[in-house]
């Protein structure tokens, strides 16, 4: 039952009310956005218990939200186009059209499995396969995934490994990059990590040891950044200029920025494995409170580089088959101007974010079936305080991950559900629910 009041044709209230009955149906058709865009995923769920006619607007409301979700998500990876200069071979997936071509840089498990003919299928299918539905999927986009179980004296856990050998990609799993400002999310890009990206960097430990780690840069057409230009340089060397930062924001914006990561595989429940917090005006304040602005703003990595790859050409480190990419190598270096350190102002040698989960090493399994913990899991932030508009300077930002490779077949998850375990050519034998 609605009650109104009458008006009058200049819009005057006439003080007579008038009692008209209207059904659900009608008001849901003219307003079933605008009463859904108020509620999260989770209370569009729990709506489906009022009535049996309300579940269908909630399952719809669902279905919706899922279909924007796959189009407005960032494909986090690359294709490359040997066509074009070297600096702009890497074209983000997101540029490409949605089919074949733009998954042609994936792995074969990614490109032939389920069906999967293009990158709009293809992260549908690892929300709503692998993620437990995409209900659950968008809650966590919404919130965070869930941290891995914790042991505790006396009580029981569930919880899986992907198993396999180290180093090696035996099941295949997918990062999930999320940006929440104040709570609310901003951002989210989809990884899925090919082989070659395993094992890709070496670095020590705190014994002295080498670990071979997989470094990771999320990267999109997408982002929340602004646009790179030629004097941009990564303080991580990726052989080419992405063509946006990660994320941009006025120098003095005080919101509070979260950077989450987590995995998902066909073998385990999405579990988060890293994130962070950044204020844009206290790093700021932070960064030059400490002179941390690199002098040049990066151009000495440039020289590094430079004298890197003359040393290994000259000392003959490479085939004949790789003189073109030596030659387009030199181009791209030669390309970077040196930069205006009174406008692009760079820190790479500061870490002015929170770093929140894990608050406490990741655990993982040994070998024999102990436990262990994960030391080498960061992630690595790199500065820009642009002030080519004076009037209002912003501050730009890329994060790189790094994770020690035994993370991936250790690392302690959430678990499945044992009958939700999808079967797959590629599960090795050695995992371990």
């Amino acid at each position: 039952l609605l009650d109104f009041y009458s008006h009058d044709s200049d819009g005057r209230s006439t003080g007579t009310m008038t009692t008209a009955t209207v059904s659900l149906r009608d008001v849901m058709d003219e307003c079933g956005s605008i009463v859904f865009s108020s509620l999260t995923v989770k209370e569009t769920v729990q709506s489906a218990e009022i009535s049996r006619q309300w579940r269908r607007y909630s399952n719809g409301d669902i279905g919706n939200r899922a279909r924007r979700w796959v189009a407005e998500t960032s494909r986090s990876w690359t294709w490359e186009d040997r066509s074009k200069p070297f600096f702009e071979q890497y074209v983000p997936a997101d540029e490409l059209p949605d089919s074949a071509e733009a998954l042609s840089h994936l792995d074969v498990y990614w490109r032939r499995h389920d069906g999967i003919t293009s990158p709009s299928i293809l992260i549908g299918s690892i929300a709503h396969r692998w993620g437990g539905g995409f209900p659950k999927f968008l809650h966590a986009r919404e919130t965070s995934a869930k941290p891995q179980p914790k042991f505790e004296r006396g009580k029981q856990i569930q919880f899986t490994t992907l198993g396999g050998e180290r180093g090696t990609l035996s099941i295949p799993f997918a990062l999930i990059f999320d940006i929440h400002c104040n709570g609310r999310p901003k951002w989210c890009g989809v990884h899925p990590v090919n082989s070659g990206e395993i094992a890709g960097v070496h670095q020590e430990n705190d014994e002295g040891e080498d670990v071979t780690m997989t470094g990771i840069y999320p990267q999109s057409s997408k982002t929340l950044g602004d646009k790179t230009d030629p004097s941009t340089i990564h303080s991580m060397d990726h052989g080419h200029r992405p063509s946006k930062y990660l994320f941009s924001a006025d120098a003095d914006d005080t919101r509070t920025w979260r950077f989450n990561v987590s995995v998902v595989s066909p073998w385990s429940a999405e579990t988060l494995i890293i994130s962070s917090d950044i204020i844009p005006r206290d790093v700021v304040e932070y960064v030059s409170e400490m002179n941390g602005w690199d002098e040049k703003s990066g151009y000495e990595d440039v020289c590094m580089l430079k004298e890197q790859l003359e040393e290994t050409v000259q000392d003959g480190q490479f085939d004949e088959g790789e003189s073109d990419h030596i030659k387009r190598r030199r181009e791209f270096l030669d390309s970077i101007p040196y930069p205006d350190t009174e406008k692009l102002m760079r820190c790479s040698n500061l870490a002015p974010v929170t770093i929140l989960v894990p608050l406490e090493p990741l655990k993982g399994l040994d070998e024999d079936g102990n436990t262990k913990q994960f030391e080498l899991v960061k992630a690595h932030a790199c500065y820009w305080l642009d002030k080519k508009n004076p009037k209002k300077e912003r501050l730009h930002v890329t994060l790189d991950y790094y994770f020690e490779d035994s993370l991936w077949t250790d690392m302690i998850l959430n678990p499945r559900a044992v009958e939700a375990r999808p079967s797959t050519s590629n599960t090795s034998s050695n995992a371990r629910p």
